[in-house]
């Protein structure tokens, strides 16, 4: 596959503020093409971050944060398919390891009985001579495991974890989860290119068909989604002056809590 590699080179941390941020400054040291595949593994984040700039709740012997630095091609992928395409390899991975039935939330959480476990960023770098993204990074966090003392109480009612607590052998756990992710990466990746993976993100879906609260940077409001575009894009119906008006969303987010 022209656009991916499977040779990767990984870096592990006990403790960092950002595997995203990490990412980032690999990128900025290292402007010769990628010979592989750069993966950021750390045990905790102190400062870990979420879409809209909000923070990302990483503490240790929990969750895989996971940052992966992605060479583009945009002739090759549209970078707008890459967070629904890691969405769809994080469904794959947890079908695949337990018995859970994941969900995705539009456009990157994915849940497991209608509370997140796992949330996806995706940020591009673009190449200052050419004038376009160039790489990507590709962010995940997954709460594999409760932590001891619980979630914290303002996440307590909408987090959720993949295998609870009391798990034995954590590590391995977690370096299978990896394994089977990248491996499960290559092959949405792959379909983005080809175009096919919305299809498979439209039948995951657990916004698709219902009423949701649209939170963008000016407002939020009532609709209905009605659909989900070939790019990733989200089809709303809402009622506007007493008329029913139809909207594209392109970004922001979207709540299941009308």
């Amino acid at each position: 596959m022209p656009c991916f590699q499977s040779e990767y080179k990984f870096f592990e941390y006990d403790e960092i503020d950002s595997t995203n941020l990490e990412a980032k400054r690999y990128a900025a040291s290292n402007s010769e093409p990628l010979q592989e595949i750069p993966v950021f593994i750390a045990k905790s984040q102190t400062g870990g971050r979420g879409r809209l700039g909000r923070s990302f709740f990483s503490p240790e012997e929990t969750g895989l944060y996971m940052s992966i630095l992605l060479p583009i091609n945009e002739n090759l992928i549209e970078t707008d398919l890459i967070t629904p395409a890691a969405g769809v390899a994080v469904c794959r991975t947890i079908e695949e390891l337990s018995k859970q039935k994941p969900k995705i939330k539009w456009v990157n959480d994915v849940y497991i009985n209608k509370k997140k476990v796992c949330g996806i960023l995706a940020e591009g770098i673009i190449d200052s001579t050419l004038g376009k993204i160039s790489k990507v990074v590709l962010g995940i966090g997954i709460n594999l495991f409760e932590p001891k003392a619980g979630f914290p109480e303002e996440i307590s009612n909408i987090a959720t974890s993949l295998f609870g607590k009391n798990v034995e052998n954590p590590e391995s756990v977690k370096y299978q989860f990896v394994g089977k992710l990248l491996e499960n990466l290559e092959k949405t990746l792959e379909a983005a290119q080809e175009k096919t993976v919305m299809k498979e993100y439209k039948e995951r879906s657990l916004v698709l068909g219902e009423t949701v609260t649209v939170i963008d940077a000016k407002n939020q409001f009532s609709a209905f989604v009605k659909d989900i575009t070939k790019k990733g894009h989200l089809v709303v119906e809402y009622t506007k002056d007493g008329r029913l008006e139809s909207k594209e969303i392109l970004s922001g987010e979207v709540s299941l809590r009308i």
